[in-house]
C-alpha cells in the first residue's frame, strides 16, 4: 500500500515549513508557549551563573530582610500582598519585584537560547528557576505560570523527558480554568496542547476526550461555524482517522469541511485540508471514484493559494497519484508521482524526510509494473532517508521496509524477506498497534511468506491475528458504505481470505482448521447479512428519521428501476448515464446512513457471533453442515497465485466444533459440469424437447464424485445436510447428484440450502404469531392499468427491447391457488387472502405485511448479461440491462399492457423487491421459473430474486432454478403444503412432494428445478 500524507489544518503553520527547522522551532514555541515577558527585561545570563544563588544575590542588592522575605514566599500570596508582620525594613519591595521579574525573564531568555542552539535538555534548568521566581513574585495561579508551565512541558517533551510534561500541560489547565472557569478560551487552549501532546506521542485513546471538550467549549463561545470550531473537529477527526475508527471520522470530515466553507470561503485552504483527509479516508474504505474529485479541488485550491512550490502540492499530487494506481490509470500515476518528487526535491533538497512519501509510491507504482530494479532502488533511498531522520518506530520506516522486503520475496530472496518483514511489524506494531490495518497487512505478507518456507504453524498464527484484525476493521467501515461499496471492499479483501484457506491442505490441526472456518464465517455473505441487518433494524424501529429515510428509499429505488426499464428515450447516452449516477449516489447515501444509524442493533444481532463451535452446539443430532468455498488458490512453492478450487467445510454436530476442510479440485472443471447439466435442463426452451436422461446421468454422477463422494466418510449416518454453496454451484440443485449406484442424492439425504453459516444462529428466532397468508396467482397481464395509476406514472416511456416482453396466462396457477388456501384454511385455520386475475396487483403484494405465508405463482423472467430473457412461457427477448438486480424479477397484473404502452406497472424487479416489508414472514414460495437464478458472486450468492426476498426478511424461500412447465409446478406445489400440514418440516414437505414424483417415473427436469433457502423447519 502506498504511502498518504495527511495535510495540516493551520495553512499559517503549514507555512512554517519552508523555513529552516531551528527558525520552524521558535515560531512555534513563540506561537504555542508564550514566555513570560516584561518590558524592562534584563541582559542574558551566562550558563555559569545557573549555580549561583539567588537569594545571595537577593541578600547582595536588598539585604538579609529581603532575603528573609523571600524564603517566606510559597506561592499561595503573591510578593506584593505578603504580610510584612516581623521583617524589618530597609529595602524596596517594589524594587525587590521588578529586579526578579528581570531575572525570571533573563533566565527564561537564555532557557529559549540554550533549546535552539544546543539542546531542550540544557534549557530545562533555566526554564525551572524562571518558574520558581516567577511563583513566588506573582503566585502559584497567576496566568505567567500557566505560560511557563507550557514552556517547560515542550521542553522536557522535546528532551525525551515525557512523563514529566504531563504534570505541567495538566497544571496550565487548573491554572487557567481556576481563573476563568471550565469554559473559556484560555482552558480550551490549555487542553489544547495537552491534545496535542497525547496525540503525537501515541497517546490517541486520552487524547479523544480531551478534544472533544475542547470543542464543547469552542461551540459554546463561539457557535458552530468558526475557525477554531473547525480546527478541533479536524484535528478530532485524524484521531479517529489515525485509530481506524473511519464511521467516526468521516462525519467529522464533513463536518469540519462544511463549516470550513462557511469561515473561510470555498478556496481557502483549510477546506482542502480536509478535502484531501476526507480523501483518504474515502480510499481506505474502497471509494475511489468518490476521492478522486476531492483530490482534485485540493490541489486546485492549494495551487491557486500557494503556488506549486508549496509542501502541500506535492503532497496532494501523491494522493491523487494512489488514486490512478489503484483504477489502473499507471500512466497518470507515474506523471503525478515524479512532478511530486521533483517539486519536494526543489523544496527540500534531495535528503529530505519529506521524500518518504514520494520515493515510496513511485516504488511501488514501478514495483506493480515489473521494474523492480528501479523499484529497490527507490525504496533503498527512501529506507537510507528514514533510518536516519526519523524515530526508530516510524511507520514510514516500517512502510519502507514492507516494500522492499516484498522485492526480495518476489526474487525468491525468503531470508532477506523475512528479516525485514520481522522489523518492519515490530516497528508498526509499537507505532500504531497490533490491529492497527497497515499492520494486518504486513503481517498477511509474512504469513505468506512462512508458508513458502513451510513454516507452516508460523504462517497460520499471523494469518489469525490478520483476519482479526480485518473483520474488527470491515464491521466499523461497513456501517459508512452503500451495498455496492461494500462489495468492492469485500473483493479486494478476499485475497488474504484465499490464501489462508489455501493453508487449509496443510493443516492437521483442530484448532487451526477451526480457526479458518471461522474466517470463512466472517467473510462469506457479509454483504447480505449487513443489508440485513439495517432492514432489520428499520422494520423494527420507532425513530421517525429512520422510518423517513426507509420510505424515501424505496421511492427513490421504485424511480431508478423505471429509468432502467425506460432507457434512454430522447436523451443522449452521456446524459443517461449522469443521470442513474446521481440516482445511485443518492441511493447510496440513504444506505450508508441508514446502516450508521442501526450500527448498535446490527452490531448485537446473534448471527454476528456464529463459531464453528456455536453452530455445531445448535446442529439438529443427524444433521451435517457443507459449506463450500471458490476461492483463488496460493502456490506457495512458486510464491504467485494458483488457479481457482473448490474447498469443503464439513462441521458435524457436537461440543467440540472440529471442522474438516476437503480439497475438491480446480473449479474450471467442476463449473463446466454445472454449465453442461444446467444447459440439457434447458432444451426445452431451446429444441422444444426434455432433457436427455442419458446426458443428465452423466453430469449428475460426473458432480456427485467431485462434490460428495470425497465427503462421504464424514456424511455416514446422517439425514439431513445444511449446504451452502458458492458462485456457480448456486445454480444447481444438488438434489439431482447421483450415486454410482443410481440412486439421487435428495433420496439419501434432506437437502436444504443457506447462503452463509451464520444464518443457521438465525433460524431460533420467534416464529411470527399472525397466522396469515397471501396467495397471488393467474394474473391478468394484459389488465389495462387502472385511471389512479396511470395518471400517477408520469416517468420515461418503456425502452423498445423490454416492451417486447409478453406473457401468457398460467390457468394452472389458479388451481394451485385454491387448493393451498384449502388446505392452509381447513388444516391450519389461515386467514387466507387470494389475489386472481385483474386483483393480482403489484401494490397489493408491497401493501402487505409480514404475512406468515407468501405465495406467488406468475411468470418470472431472467434477462441474462447477454441480453436474452427467459420466461416461463417459453419466449426470449434482447434487453439490455446492467444492474443484476433488475435484470430478474417476477410480473403481475398489468405487465403486457403496461408494457405496451411503454409504463412499468406490473413489473416487480428483484431491486424493486427489496422494499417489501416481510420481517416475520415464515414461508415465501415463488412458484415461477428462473426464480433462483441471477448473477453469481463468490462469497455473496446470487444477485436476483433470491437475494431479495431474503434481505426484505423471509425466513424460507422455495424457489426454482429453470423453468417448468405450470401443470407440474403446480403438482408439486400441492403437495408441498399438503404435506407440511402433515406437520413435516418444509425442507421435509419440500423433499416428500419430489420423492413422489421421483417414484412416478418423472424426468428430474420437472421436480429437480425447486429448492428451499434458510430455515428448513
Amino acid at each position: 500500500m502506498g504511502i498518504f500524507l495527511k495535510t495540516g489544518i493551520d495553512p499559517e503553520r503549514m507555512k512554517t515549513t519552508k523555513k529552516s527547522l531551528a527558525l520552524v522551532l521558535v515560531t512555534v514555541l513563540y506561537c504555542l508557549v508564550p514566555i513570560l515577558y516584561f518590558s524592562n527585561a534584563g541582559a542574558s545570563e551566562k550558563p555559569s551563573s545557573i549555580s549561583l544563588d539567588v537569594q545571595a544575590e537577593i541578600k547582595s542588592n536588598f539585604g538579609p530582610s529581603a532575603v528573609f522575605l523571600y524564603r517566606k514566599l510559597d506561592g499561595s500570596v503573591p510578593l506584593m500582598q505578603v504580610s510584612s508582620d516581623g521583617m524589618e525594613s530597609g529595602f524596596s519591595r517594589r524594587e525587590m519585584y521588578e529586579w526578579l521579574k528581570r531575572k525570571a525573564t533573563a533566565l527564561n531568555k537564555e532557557a529559549i537560547r540554550l533549546y535552539t542552539s544546543v539542546a531542550p535538555d540544557r534549557a530545562v534548568p533555566y526554564a525551572l528557576k524562571a518558574k520558581e521566581i516567577t511563583e513566588k513574585v506573582l503566585g502559584r495561579d497567576h496566568a505567567s505560570i500557566a505560560k511557563s508551565l507550557n514552556f517547560l512541558a515542550e521542553l522536557y517533551k522535546l528532551s525525551g523527558q515525557h512523563q514529566k510534561a504531563v504534570p505541567h500541560y495538566k497544571r496550565t489547565v487548573e491554572i487557567y480554568e481556576k481563573k476563568h472557569g471550565r469554559n473559556h478560551e484560555s482552558v480550551a487552549k490549555a487542553l489544547d496542547n495537552l491534545a496535542q501532546y497525547y496525540s503525537k506521542s501515541g497517546d490517541l485513546t486520552r487524547a479523544e476526550p480531551i478534544y472533544m471538550e475542547i470543542l464543547s467549549i469552542y461551540k459554546n463561545i463561539y457557535g458552530k461555524d468558526n475557525s477554531k470550531v473547525v480546527s478541533t473537529t479536524y484535528n478530532l477527526a485524524i484521531l479517529n482517522d489515525t485509530l481506524g475508527r473511519l464511521s467516526r471520522a468521516e462525519p467529522l470530515y464533513r463536518t469540519a469541511i462544511a463549516s470550513a466553507e462557511k469561515v473561510h470561503g470555498r478556496d481557502h485552504p483549510t477546506v482542502a485540508s480536509g478535502l484531501n483527509n476526507l480523501g483518504l479516508l474515502l480510499y481506505s474504505s474502497g471509494r475511489l471514484a468518490d476521492a478522486e474529485p476531492l483530490f482534485r479541488r485540493a490541489l486546485d485550491i492549494y495551487k491557486k493559494a500557494y503556488g506549486i512550490k508549496h509542501p502541500a502540492v506535492p503532497t496532494v499530487m501523491n494522493n491523487l497519484a494512489l488514486i490512478y494506481s489503484a483504477m489502473g490509470r499507471f500512466n497518470d500515476a507515474e506523471v503525478l508521482f515524479r512532478n511530486a518528487l521533483r517539486v519536494d526535491e526543489k523544496i527540500y533538497g534531495k535528503d529530505h524526510i519529506n521524500l518518504l512519501p514520494d520515493l515510496n509510491n513511485l516504488a511501488e507504482l514501478q514495483r506493480d509494473r515489473g521494474n523492480l530494479s528501479e523499484a529497490e532502488i527507490l525504496f533503498k533511498r527512501a529506507l537510507a532517508i528514514g533510518r536516519i531522520k526519523l524515530s526508530d518506530n516510524n511507520p514510514a520506516i516500517s512502510t519502507t521496509l514492507n516494500n522492499l522486503a516484498f522485492i526480495h520475496y518476489s526474487r525468491g530472496e525468503l531470508e532477506k524477506a523475512e528479516a525485514m518483514y520481522l522489523e518492519a511489524i515490530d516497528k508498526g506494531s509499537k507505532s500504531l498497534g497490533a490491529l492497527h490495518p497497515d499492520v494486518a497487512s504486513w503481517k498477511s505478507n509474512m504469513a505468506i511468506l512462512y508458508a513458502s518456507k513451510g513454516n507452516i504453524a508460523k504462517s497460520y498464527k499471523l494469518f489469525k491475528e490478520v483476519m482479526d484484525a480485518e473483520y474488527i476493521k470491515r464491521e466499523d467501515i461497513f456501517t459508512l458504505l452503500s451495498e455496492k461499496q461494500r462489495l468492492e471492499y469485500t473483493k479486494r479483501t478476499g485475497n488474504a481470505v484465499s490464501a489462508y484457506i489455501s493453508l487449509s491442505s496443510e493443516s492437521s490441526t483442530e484448532a487451526t482448521r477451526s480457526d479458518i472456518f471461522n474466517t470463512w464465517l466472517r467473510w462469506k455473505g457479509a454483504v447480505m447479512e449487513t443489508q440485513q441487518r439495517y432492514m432489520d433494524a428499520v422494520a423494527l424501529s420507532d425513530d421517525i428519521r429512520i422510518r423517513t429515510m426507509f420510505d424515501n428509499l424505496m421511492k427513490l429505488r421504485k424511480k431508478i428501476a423505471t429509468l432502467i426499464l425506460s432507457g434512454s428515450g430522447q436523451m443522449s447516452s452521456a446524459a443517461f448515464e449522469t443521470k442513474l449516477e446521481s440516482l445511485y449516489k443518492k441511493e447510496g447515501k440513504i444506505e450508508a446512513d441508514l446502516s450508521r444509524l442501526s450500527k448498535r442493533f446490527a452490531l448485537e444481532k446473534i448471527s454476528g457471533r456464529a463459531s464453528a463451535s456455536n453452530l455445531a452446539s445448535i446442529l439438529p443430532a443427524d444433521s451435517a453442515y457443507v459449506d463450500y468455498a471458490a476461492i483463488q488458490s496460493y502456490d506457495f512453492d512458486n510464491r504467485r497465485k494458483g488457479h481457482q478450487k473448490y474447498y469443503a467445510f464439513v462441521l458435524l454436530p457436537g461440543k467440540t466444533g472440529d471442522v474438516k476442510v476437503v480439497d475438491l479440485g480446480l473449479a474450471e472443471n467442476i463449473n463446466k459440469l454445472v454449465a453442461s447439466y444446467l444447459m440439457e435442463m434447458r432444451s426445452p426452451l431451446i429444441f422444444g424437447e426434455l432433457p436427455r436422461k442419458k446426458i443428465l446421468r452423466e453430469d449428475a454422477m460426473a458432480l456427485y464424485s467431485m462434490l460428495i463422494e470425497p465427503l462421504k466418510g464424514m456424511l455416514k449416518g446422517r439425514k439431513h445436510l445444511y449446504i451452502s454453496p458458492d458462485s456457480n454451484l448456486n445454480l444447481v440443485p444438488f438434489e439431482v447428484f447421483t450415486s454410482p449406484d443410481g440412486k439421487y442424492l435428495i433420496e439419501d439425504f434432506q437437502v436444504s440450502y443457506i447462503t452463509a453459516g451464520r444464518d443457521i444462529m438465525r433460524f431460533a428466532s420467534q416464529v411470527t404469531p399472525n397466522k396469515t397468508a397471501l396467495i397471488i396467482a393467474d394474473p391478468d397481464y394484459d389488465l389495462k392499468p387502472p385511471a389512479l395509476y396511470a395518471a400517477k406514472e408520469t416517468g420515461a416511456a418503456i425502452s423498445d427491447e423490454v416492451s417486447v416482453m409478453n406473457f401468457v396466462r398460467l390457468e394452472d396457477t389458479a388451481t394451485e391457488a385454491d387448493e393451498i388456501s384449502r388446505i392452509l384454511t381447513e388444516k391450519y385455520d389461515y386467514k387466507v387472502n387470494t389475489l386472481k386475475r385483474e386483483n393480482a396487483l403489484e401494490e397489493r403484494l408491497f401493501e402487505a405485511h409480514s404475512p406468515r405465508i407468501l405465495h406467488l405463482a406468475t411468470h418470472a423472467y431472467f434477462l441474462k448479461d447477454t441480453g436474452s430473457a427467459a420466461n416461463r412461457d417459453g419466449g426470449g427477448e434482447k434487453v439490455e440491462v446492467l444492474n443484476p438486480m433488475h435484470r430478474s424479477g417476477i410480473v403481475l397484473a398489468g405487465a403486457n399492457e403496461s408494457l405496451k404502452n411503454r409504463r412499468d406497472f406490473g413489473i416487480v424487479s428483484a431491486y424493486k423487491a427489496l422494499g417489501l416489508n416481510l420481517l416475520g414472514t415464515e414461508l415465501v414460495v415463488l412458484s415461477a421459473c428462473d426464480t433462483g437464478t441471477g448473477e453469481v458472486q463468490g462469497g455473496e450468492g446470487v444477485f436476483g430474486l433470491k437475494r431479495a426476498f431474503i434481505i426484505a426478511g423471509t425466513k424460507t424461500l422455495v424457489m426454482s432454478l429453470w423453468s417448468v412447465p405450470s401443470a407440474e409446478t403446480t403438482r408439486l406445489m400441492i403437495n408441498f403444503y399438503d404435506s407440511i400440514s402433515q406437520d413435516r418440516s418444509k425442507a421435509g414437505s419440500l423433499r416428500e412432494a419430489k420423492l413422489d414424483m421421483i417414484a412416478d417415473g418423472y424426468n428430474p427436469f420437472f421436480w429437480g428445478a425447486f429448492v428451499l433457502a434458510g430455515d428448513p423447519g
